[in-house]
């Protein structure tokens, strides 16, 4: 996934749904730091599959560099 630049300069952490065949993925939600990032991704992951989603859910930690946290296989 290309790195991307976080929507809020005070944002440090994504959710990033992945489709399966898209090339980039989609931000479902943005937070400041570790406990909402992770209620958020596990909203998303309920949501998703509920929704019978495929591809892949990530959680995105930016600081100097992009770095994956999670990342959880949808489908």
């Amino acid at each position: 996934m290309p790195q991307q630049t976080p929507i809020d300069p005070f944002t440090r952490f994504e959710v990033v749904y992945e489709p399966c065949a898209a090339r980039e993925g989609v931000v479902l939600r943005c937070a400041p730091d570790g406990e909402p990032a992770t209620l958020a991704f596990y909203d998303e992951w309920d949501r998703l599959t509920h929704e019978h989603a495929a591809g892949h859910l990530l959680l995105i930690y930016h600081d100097e560099d992009a770095r994956t946290l999670l990342r959880v296989p949808l489908g």
